[in-house]
């Protein structure tokens, strides 16, 4: 029979002799083992990257117009109508509010044609009215210049009867005291005497009733020639004609406005009215406005034109 220890190799049995060989590597995974595992690795690190920066594409599909240096603007009109005329080309350059169209509106068109027909009714309505209102008012203050003249008149002439009564009064009360008359004789010279100061307070009231509505009536000229400028003018432009009579009134109310004397100058204007000047109606209705409103320098400036018309209508 053989030797058992025959049957065994030298390395087995030395490593049965010694199973602890503690200096010596022992292998866990192979290799391809550690190939493998870098290989999910890196897969995995891809598909973490891939998963935060990538991107999936999508097709769509639609239809497009490929245009080269510009674009599609839609252009809209503010109104419905017909077009009727273009202004711009195919290929044409256009800028912000450049009319490419026109379009014809018949109703629009109609309007407008209307509204001038009526404007222009309106304006010769005003026309005529205007001037009729200033021939009305022309003839007011010549009527109210006659009234105060004769107005006038009459205080002076009831002024020099005053003291013929107021004398005979004294006279007719001396009498009665003398027992040489009777009351009733003084009564009736005093009721003479209280009539004709009735008469001349009456007439101051009536003149100063004139000049009110004078006043009235030369502030409704001025708000008519300020609303007619266009024909007030045209009558400047025109120089109107001034008659010589009224040479001394103007002077009189240059000198009145050099001095600032309202009174003087009011005097100066009455005999202007009394004059009339009918071709220079908006010059006299401007003086009296520049006087009632302390504007001494305008009035003076009108009156010195008015002056030197007079001359040169006379040179």
């Amino acid at each position: 029979m053989a030797d058992p220890k025959s049957l065994f190799t030298k390395a087995a049995l030395e490593r049965l002799s010694s199973p602890e060989q503690l200096d010596m590597l022992m292998r866990v995974t192979s290799p391809i083992g550690w190939l493998a595992l870098d290989t999910v690795g890196v897969c995995l690190f891809i598909g973490l990257m891939w998963g935060i920066f990538g991107t999936i594409p999508n097709k769509v599909d639609g239809k497009g117009i490929l245009i080269r240096g510009g674009s599609i603007m839609q252009v809209e009109a503010g109104a419905t109508g017909r077009v009727t005329k273009l202004d711009v080309e195919v290929g044409d350059v256009v800028t912000q509010g450049q009319p490419v169209a026109s379009i014809s509106q018949s109703g629009l068109s109609l309007k407008i044609d209307n509204a001038k027909a009526l404007l222009a009714s309106l304006v010769e309505q005003n026309a005529k009215s205007s001037k009729a209102e200033i021939e009305n008012s022309r003839s007011a203050l010549e009527a109210l210049s006659k009234e105060r003249a004769s107005t006038e008149q009459s205080l002076k002439d009831y002024a020099s009867q005053l003291p013929p009564l107021e004398q005979k009064v004294k006279n007719q009360e001396e009498l009665q005291a003398k027992g040489l008359i009777t009351s009733s004789a003084v009564l009736s010279a005093r009721n003479t005497l209280f009539s004709m100061q009735e008469k001349i307070a009456n007439g101051r009231v009536r003149l100063t009733q004139i000049t009110t509505e004078e006043g009235t009536i030369r502030k409704q000229l001025q708000e008519t020639a300020s609303m007619r400028e266009t024909p007030v003018a045209v009558v400047d432009a025109r120089q109107s004609s001034i008659p010589p009579a009224a040479r001394g009134a103007l002077e009189s109310l240059q000198t009145a406005l050099g001095d600032f004397d309202l009174s003087a100058a009011t005097t100066a204007l009455a005999a202007l009215d009394r004059v009339g000047m009918p071709d220079a109606v908006a010059d006299l209705t401007r003086l009296h406005h520049h006087v009632d409103s302390y504007e001494y320098d305008e009035a003076r400036q009108l009156a010195t034109r008015l002056l030197g018309q007079i001359r040169s209508e006379v040179s």
